[in-house]
């Protein structure tokens, strides 16, 4: 699908691939791989994430005056800026159906209130006591593990199992278990959740 929206892309009727242009491993500190993967990570495999990064890609290497990107170019704070802005709109887009503005940015604020992008249901539920307009959000959910499941529906949060290994909703849904989400009883203080890497920038979840 991605080969043929470069093919569809260029200007010179060559058949080009993937490779044609990102053939280059991603490294970053302990996170090392190909840049598909990388790219996967950083979306929710929808195509148009996709049409999204390569967009942000031919305007960055456009502003450096590179003909085709390369590691720095995607893996730099206004790459991912880029995308993370674009995570966080159409994430408002898709709350916009059920949600005022108002509470959108309330939702907003609590996920900002995280400050980092791994945590345990322990320490979600202290922030959750802590939030400064706790009262707003008991209003709009039932409780905490509702806006949980919330994040969790949203593919906002993952579930972290065996460490590096991520349950999220886009990746486990199917026609024979399209209800898939959180079980509360499985939960204990130290079951671990990550937010989506996209979400990283924008919502200042850096620790």
């Amino acid at each position: 699908l991605v080969n043929n929206m470069l093919v569809a892309g260029c200007s010179d009727g060559e058949q080009h691939t993937w490779d044609d242009f990102f053939d280059f491993k991603i490294n970053m500190g302990k996170y090392h791989s190909n840049s598909f993967d990388y790219f996967l990570r950083l979306s929710t495999c929808k195509p148009r994430d996709f049409v999204k990064l390569l967009k942000i890609c031919k305007e960055q290497c456009l502003s450096a005056n590179k003909n085709n990107p390369d590691s720095e170019i995607i893996t730099s704070d206004l790459f991912r800026k880029a995308y993370s802005t674009y995570y966080a709109d159409t994430l408002r887009t898709a709350l916009s159906f059920y949600y005022s503005p108002d509470q959108i940015k309330l939702i907003f604020n609590f996920i900002k209130a995280f400050k980092r992008c791994r945590f345990t249901y322990k320490q979600y539920l202290i922030i959750w006591d802590n939030f400064a307009d706790k009262e707003s959000l008991n209003k709009l959910f039932d409780d905490s593990f509702d806006f949980l499941e919330f994040m969790f529906n949203f593919n906002i949060i993952g579930l972290v199992e065996k460490k590096n290994y991520y349950r999220w909703k886009y990746r486990e849904c199917s026609i024979a278990n399209y209800d898939y989400s959180i079980e509360k009883n499985l939960l204990n203080d130290d079951s671990q959740f990550i937010f989506h890497t996209a979400a990283e920038k924008e919502f200042g979840l850096y620790l």
